[in-house]
């Protein structure tokens, strides 16, 4: 038979093991927590000066290869690619360390526009992966975006992506960006 006293034992280690188990798992989120809003800060404000800067990448049609993209850079152009690459970037690494869900992330940033912004640059990510002799130096270079274009192209195959969307505008006839 239990007496009193092995019961009281048994209850008091049931009760430190739940709370030892309670505390770790609270711990673990609030660690997740802070490292989620670290990374949301670098985000960022969605603001007229974004989406200016947005549209002019997006709705730029004055070039379609890379060489032309090279012969037609200008600092001001080319902050505005690496700051959007970044932007979509921290995005990707919210994403892949399972701090944000796909269905919340594609609430805050249309899928279009990080589909699109990334296969018109993916030359430009692939050559700063290199060094100047043409050797793999930055394989990780914007990887999370890289995973984060693979999973939204996975889910939503009839987004057209740069190429399509520019034979659109080509047929189009217009000068007026089609979405």
């Amino acid at each position: 038979m239990v007496d009193v006293q092995t019961i009281g034992i048994l209850i008091t280690a049931i009760s430190v093991t739940f709370a030892a188990i309670y505390y770790i798992s609270t711990l673990r989120n609030a660690t997740r927590e802070r490292r989620r809003q670290n990374i949301m800060q670098k985000l960022p404000p969605f603001n007229k000066q974004y989406y200016e800067w947005l549209f002019d990448l997006v709705w730029d049609y004055d070039w379609t290869t890379p060489e032309e993209y090279y012969e037609r850079r200008d600092k001001d152009y080319e902050s505005k690619v690496w700051y959007f690459l970044n932007v979509y970037n921290i995005l990707g690494m919210l994403y892949t360390e399972k701090l944000i869900s796909l269905d919340d992330l594609i609430q805050l940033y249309p899928p279009r526009m990080i589909i699109r912004l990334y296969e018109r640059f993916e030359f430009l990510i692939l050559k700063n992966r290199l060094n100047r002799r043409g050797e793999p130096a930055l394989p990780e270079l914007m990887a999370p975006l890289e995973k984060l274009y693979r999973v939204l192209k996975t889910k939503y195959p009839n987004i057209e992506g740069w190429a399509e969307h520019q034979k659109l505008q080509e047929a189009s006839g217009s000068k007026k960006p089609i979405p």
